[in-house]
């Protein structure tokens, strides 16, 4: 309660009927399913956005994690901190939370790679990813790339961040190399503008 604002357990009853809900009727534990409430609700979301309405047939982002963590292969806790530090670091809302597991589902499905490679290759490059105007689905394509390589996890988001720098903020050879290909790094998008001034910056 005291993390919600609210004074009284009475006040979160909808919450907590959906946490015990979904602890009696799906894989996860009741504190697993508690523990995940907790992590959305530092992350700004509210109670209504982690319960839905089923009346109109809006699932809630507990629902929806949960669904995630088991398609994933792994803890709701877990999924729902990947979930939300790639939302945090690609700069997204918390409605495109369903858009974001979709995404990096469809990533595992396809590579190499698990959901749980993507939440650490995304630690490290989802900020300069998302300086550079690279969308998520690039970036989780290129993670993906990268773990049918061999490189997973933070050793596949290091390479890829420092891969992007080194293209916004080029060294004199890289330079020189880009200038006889007839590449100018300038001129690419305003995006790639935009993110060369916030890393001079």
């Amino acid at each position: 309660t005291a993390i919600m604002g609210e004074e009284t357990l009475g006040a979160i009853q909808p919450l907590t009927d959906e946490i015990q809900k979904l602890g009696s009727q799906t894989k996860s534990t009741t504190s697993q399913v508690a523990e995940a409430a907790e992590i959305l609700t530092l992350a700004g979301l509210s109670m209504d956005e982690m319960i839905g309405d089923e009346s109109s047939g809006t699932q809630g982002a507990l629902e929806a994690l949960n669904n995630f963590a088991i398609a994933a292969g792994t803890d709701l806790p877990n999924a729902a901190g990947i979930a939300i530090a790639v939302m945090k670091g690609m700069g997204k809302e918390t409605s495109e939370l369903r858009n974001i597991t979709d995404i990096l589902l469809n990533t595992q499905a396809k590579t190499f790679t698990t959901v749980n490679d993507l939440g650490e290759a995304m630690k490290f490059l989802a900020p300069t990813a998302r300086a550079a105007g690279i969308s998520l689905e690039e970036a989780s394509a290129a993670a993906g790339i990268l773990g049918d390589a061999g490189l997973k996890g933070s050793m596949a988001g290091t390479a890829l961040r420092m891969a992007i720098t080194k293209l916004l903020k080029p060294t004199d050879d890289a330079r020189k190399l880009m200038e006889e290909l007839g590449l100018d790094v300038f001129t690419l998008t305003p995006a790639g503008q935009a993110a060369r001034a916030a890393l001079r910056d």
